[in-house]
């Protein structure tokens, strides 16, 4: 059996718990024992390769570039099966820079991490790097990017194709028996096929370098609304750029004709373009009015798409001197 590769970045399934906070273990030695007990333990050889080690929350875009070059490195050495534990903070932006990179490359990514660090009374991180290891080695799972957790009603390996993650929300259990339509993308191995179907991957570019990243950053921002948001605030946005919305759950935002309004910065700084994320299909098949004055008034209004995903696109064409428009073009399917 090929060697798994497994690249480390610190993270949760990378820390410690202390008697007052939850800290990355500086030189890496519970979790590099734990990879190797995990791998005895499943029967799969590993080559533990560290890439970073610091929290999830502490990355910048430029940091996916270093995992991407790893992996490039372990793909070149003969691996075509790769573990990368990572914090779960920010997991699924990591999760959709490398499906967008490796989406044709004939391998198997599996990105996981915990909640609970080793050395926690209810830690999943064996649970969990049992699961990875196990699902990068699978025959049945096909050559691509996800994430992969333990999840018993899965014969313990819970695979979610990287486009697929969302961060997990307040009371998910709670909300999902509210919304009940919602797809379950956990899957076993041999089901794991991404739900988003209709992204024209062919528009999204992969020569991205991390000077590209790093430019990009200031050419792009993220909004959460919240009731009476002046929308004012992001005037200084540099000339070209994107704001990317996370509207409320029904994909709403205001479509208010006010000069705090969002349609007053879309009247007003015409240059920028502005897009909302997401309408849900399931529960709101039928866009609200608010959104429709929007979309024609000339907002992106988004249905079904996870606010990290448009994030991504617009980092990596941005970076590689795309219009902020033509960086979302691969998501055109998706418009409302």
């Amino acid at each position: 059996m090929t060697d798994v590769a497994v690249i480390t970045t610190g993270g949760t399934i990378g820390s410690l718990r202390g008697s007052e906070q939850i800290a990355i273990d500086e030189g890496s030695a519970v979790l590099n024992h734990r990879l190797t007990a995990m791998a005895e333990e499943v029967g799969v050889p590993v080559r533990i390769m560290p890439a970073a080690n610091r929290e999830s929350s502490e990355f910048e875009a430029e940091d996916w570039m270093i995992f991407a070059d790893v992996i490039e490195r372990c793909i070149g050495e003969g691996h075509d099966s790769i573990v990368l534990t990572h914090g779960t903070d920010t997991l699924h932006f990591t999760a959709a820079f490398l499906a967008v990179l490796f989406r044709d490359s004939p391998v198997k990514i599996c990105l996981t991490g915990a909640f609970y660090p080793p050395n926690h009374e209810a830690s999943d991180a064996d649970a969990n790097m049992r699961a990875a290891l196990r699902a990068a080695a699978s025959d049945s799972l096909r050559p691509g990017v996800y994430a992969a957790f333990h999840d018993a009603d899965c014969d313990g390996i819970g695979v979610i194709p990287a486009t697929d993650l969302v961060p997990p929300r307040f009371d998910e259990a709670h909300f999902r028996q509210l919304y009940a339509d919602l797809p379950h993308v956990t899957n076993a191995v041999a089901q794991a096929q991404s739900i988003f179907t209709k992204i024209d991957w062919a528009k999204l570019p992969r020569d991205i370098t991390s000077d590209g990243l790093k430019r990009a950053k200031s050419q792009v921002a993220t909004a959460l609304l919240f009731p009476g948001i002046d929308m004012r605030i992001y005037d200084s946005l540099p000339t070209g750029g994107a704001l990317l919305i996370e509207g409320y759950h029904s994909g709403t935002a205001s479509s208010a004709r006010t000069e705090t309004s969002l349609l007053a910065l879309h009247e007003r700084r015409s240059d920028l373009v502005l897009a909302i994320c997401s309408v849900p299909s399931p529960n709101v098949p039928i866009p609200y009015a608010g959104s429709k004055r929007l979309k024609d008034a000339g907002v992106l209004v988004y249905r079904d798409l996870p606010l990290h995903l448009l994030l991504v696109a617009q980092m990596i064409g941005t970076g590689q001197g795309l219009t902020a428009r033509e960086a979302l073009a691969a998501f055109d399917a998706y418009l409302i």
